[in-house]
């Protein structure tokens, strides 16, 4: 058993790198404001102004919180981070748009003066946030929260009956919100913030302290 399907997630043009340039991420003019799977705001207006927290201003519709918090993200030099502080802005603007509430709980969470760290995917968030780093990846993915949170570790553990990576992880976890609700949100409810996965007697990974959970959740999505 494992936990993926045969199904792949496709490419998504918000990137989970948090922060990333939209021109990184979607190939698309970074300064002019076009829109990311419909739902980026144009660069020049005060696309980001509705978002929760945000506060509109600074070049490019950079909300002022971007422009902060951006400094400290690209010190983070993470490799799948954004490149500069300008670059930063774009991206953080694009998140903004889309998924602001999930931002600026994350921003929040990080508190005044952040310290940024690299997740397993290379990508940056605050110290101590990776409950909101899981929430505002879900957001921009389109993937379940619960997904984001286990597929790094489910990943790691190598299971010979596991996914090959986090990619497959996701699409497969996820089709099981879908397919197997009641398995998948007694395990949403069992997962702690930072999950560890180990592997069975059979190969397969589960959740460490939810072992019963996922593999319900496998057998389920197996049938």
């Amino acid at each position: 058993m494992q936990l993926h399907p045969m199904l792949r997630l496709s490419a998504i043009c918000l990137s989970l790198a948090l922060f990333v340039p939209v021109s990184a991420s979607c190939g698309g003019d970074s300064g002019s404001g076009g829109s990311t799977g419909g739902s980026t705001a144009g660069s020049g207006g005060g696309g980001t102004g509705g978002a929760a927290g945000g506060t509109t201003g600074g070049t490019g519709g950079s909300s002022s919180v971007c422009q902060d918090v951006c400094p400290a993200v690209v010190a983070a030099a993470c490799p799948n981070g954004p490149p500069d502080v300008a670059g930063c802005e774009t991206g953080c603007a694009a998140v903004m748009s889309a998924c602001g509430a999930e931002l600026n709980a994350l921003l929040d969470c990080g508190g005044a003066n952040p310290t940024f760290v690299c997740d397993a995917d290379g990508t940056p968030y605050p110290t101590g946030c990776q409950a909101e780093n899981a929430a505002l990846n879900a957001c921009t993915s389109g993937t379940p929260a619960l997904c984001v949170a286990i597929c790094p570790s489910v990943v790691a553990a190598a299971c010979p009956s596991g996914p090959p990576d986090e990619s497959a992880c996701e699409a497969g976890c996820a089709s099981g919100k879908m397919k197997c609700p009641t398995e998948f949100t007694a395990l949403e409810q069992c997962a702690p913030d930072a999950p560890t996965a180990a592997c069975d007697p059979g190969g397969s990974p589960y959740v460490e302290g939810c072992q019963t959970e996922t593999l319900a959740l496998l057998g389920c999505l197996a049938m």
